[in-house]
């Protein structure tokens, strides 16, 4: 019981991480996005945050998933949760790459809206 309570901990612990976080990045991509209506905030460091708040709320997701399946006696890796975190893990992998190492073609087009 006490390895399942210190298993339980983490998960709600990474839960927490990637809602406050999502939550957060979501926010204040809204702030900036007000701000660069009026010329206050620069567009790609703003795309940025939206990019991270997916992440974070992807992330969120692909552990309450299998989590929710888990509770309702689904403990078994079906092909369908493995299709969701592949597929969620890609959005992750996608958000970041485009976060972290935009191409120039993507610069470019945020830099031009």
């Amino acid at each position: 019981a006490t390895q399942s309570n210190y298993w339980s901990s983490i998960l709600v612990a990474a839960l927490v991480s990637y809602a406050w976080g999502g939550a957060e990045s979501l926010l204040y991509w809204m702030q900036l996005r007000k701000r660069l209506v009026i010329g206050l905030a620069d567009p790609v460091v703003t795309n940025r945050f939206l990019l991270f708040a997916v992440v974070m709320g992807m992330s969120f997701l692909n552990l309450v998933v299998p989590t929710v399946i888990g509770l309702r006696g689904g403990m078994t890796l079906t092909d369908g949760l493995k299709l969701w975190s592949a597929l969620s893990g890609l959005v992750c992998a996608g958000s970041l790459y485009l976060a972290f190492f935009p191409p120039r073609a993507y610069l470019a087009r945020l830099q031009a809206s």
